[in-house]
């Protein structure tokens, strides 16, 4: 199995993880849509605490099927939040509680 790597915004350890959203976001090593997107992400997050762990789309090769033409990719949990653009609608839905 592949490895994967890993990022993590710093968040108060205190902070009910509940009430803190995480993503997963899907790259390519060099993808300058990929780092427009995690920039976009933090801009919305605009402070709020947030994880988003970093995942080469190539590295596992049913990642690769499903999303592989589609990176970047956004997802929270299974569930996807965005793809190729940034799409704050969406990403603000997942920093609600509820």
């Amino acid at each position: 199995m592949a490895t994967r790597s890993f990022s993590h915004f710093e968040f108060p350890p205190e902070l009910d993880p509940v009430l803190r959203p995480e993503f997963t976001l899907l790259t390519r090593p060099d993808c300058d849509l990929c780092a427009e997107m995690r920039a976009a992400l933090h801009r919305h997050a605009g402070g709020r605490p947030y994880l988003c762990h970093i995942q080469d789309v190539d590295d596992d090769s049913d990642t690769r099927a499903q999303w592989g033409l589609r990176i970047p990719v956004l997802l929270s949990g299974a569930r996807l939040v965005c793809a190729i653009q940034f799409d704050p609608a969406r990403a603000e839905a997942e920093f609600v509680p509820g």
